[in-house]
């Protein structure tokens, strides 16, 4: 069956549909040895041969990967940058030759839950607004907010970019009155660049921390910071089809990201976890939930009788040896 050129691309998981129809009409593609420059142009891969800079599209019929990771803060969301400190192709140890794309993004500060896939189909479905998936962030910000604010994020604030889509849910989570700051849990189906904490903002509260916990059905807990699994067919049967459980119908998982316990046997996720390794640029330290939120002043003081210093002794009463006079020292 013929289809576009574009969504052929994409279908082979070499770039997204936008960058293929920059390729086209950069000449790029070819279809049957000739040069194809019109974006409108359909080809049957079953009886004809389309090639990207001389080298025939990969097969659809070859198995994609689908791989969730937890992004840890400080990591750049592509698999390669030269002027990036740290990528998170980094922390995924995949065969050479396998090309996976980031299915959407977070921002450097940011941590949570990111797909990488190389099936294109895929890709579109998770990241175009159409589609609605519903995408689960837990933000701590500065101060409390009102519930006339929180009923703001539900219909929509004006950022930069225009007016947002209606939040599916913008709850309070958490309080710290020791640190002033709060949690908020907010579901939302876009993916604007930095949004949520444009959406904070909008409201008047600064966005300190901000966490991705949910894509559609897939969960954060049990996946610790850096780690990575396949996602099960189950699971992409699932994302593909819609079927994904509405975030806003389930119950706030506040508990299940500040929690470090490991969860119980029945609990395991049906893909094992990839232990974190060393990053090939130099390991990063990440401290746990409480220390992180020691760190930037989001969380309980730490009990500092525990940490507390031996006394000191003071220089002034310390017993100091008797000075030796200089004609001394040399005669001796």
């Amino acid at each position: 069956m013929a289809e576009r050129l574009q969504k052929l691309i994409a279908a082979a998981g070499l770039a997204s549909r936008r960058t293929s129809e920059q390729w086209i009409v950069a000449g790029r593609v070819c279809v049957d040895g000739v040069v194809v420059t019109e974006l409108g142009a359909r080809a049957d891969p079953a009886t004809q041969r389309v090639t990207v800079d001389g080298r025939p599209l990969p097969s659809t019929q070859q198995r994609h990967h689908y791989i969730v990771l937890h992004k840890p803060r400080g990591y750049t969301c592509t698999v390669s940058d030269p002027h990036a400190h740290h990528v998170i192709g980094e922390l995924v140890d995949l065969p050479s030759g396998l090309f996976l794309r980031p299915v959407g993004r977070l921002d450097v500060d940011s941590e949570g839950l990111i797909f990488l896939s190389d099936d294109g189909d895929f890709i579109n479905r998770m990241t175009h607004p159409r589609y609605h998936v519903a995408k689960t962030y837990l933000a701590t910000v500065r101060g409390t907010p009102t519930e006339a604010e929180l009923e703001r994020l539900r219909k929509g604030v004006y950022i930069e970019t225009g007016k947002t889509a209606p939040a599916e849910r913008a709850d309070l989570v958490g309080q710290f009155p020791t640190t002033d700051s709060s949690d908020i849990e907010l579901v939302i189906h876009e993916g604007k660049n930095r949004q949520v904490r444009r959406m904070m903002s909008a409201i008047g509260h600064q966005c300190l921390r901000l966490v991705r916990t949910q894509i559609g059905p897939i969960r954060i807990k049990g996946l610790p910071s850096g780690a990575w699994r396949h996602l099960t067919p189950s699971e992409v049967n699932r994302l593909m089809t819609g079927d994904t459980d509405s975030a806003a119908s389930s119950e706030p998982i506040f508990k299940s990201v500040v929690s470090r316990t490991r969860p119980r046997a029945s609990a395991r996720p049906a893909e094992s976890v990839k232990n974190t390794h060393a990053p090939r640029r130099g390991a990063v330290r990440h401290p746990d939930t409480e220390t992180r939120k020691r760190m930037d002043g989001l969380g309980p003081p730490r009990d500092r009788k525990k940490d507390e210093e031996p006394e000191r002794i003071d220089r002034a009463r310390r017993p100091s040896a008797p000075r030796q006079s200089k004609r001394r020292r040399d005669n001796g």
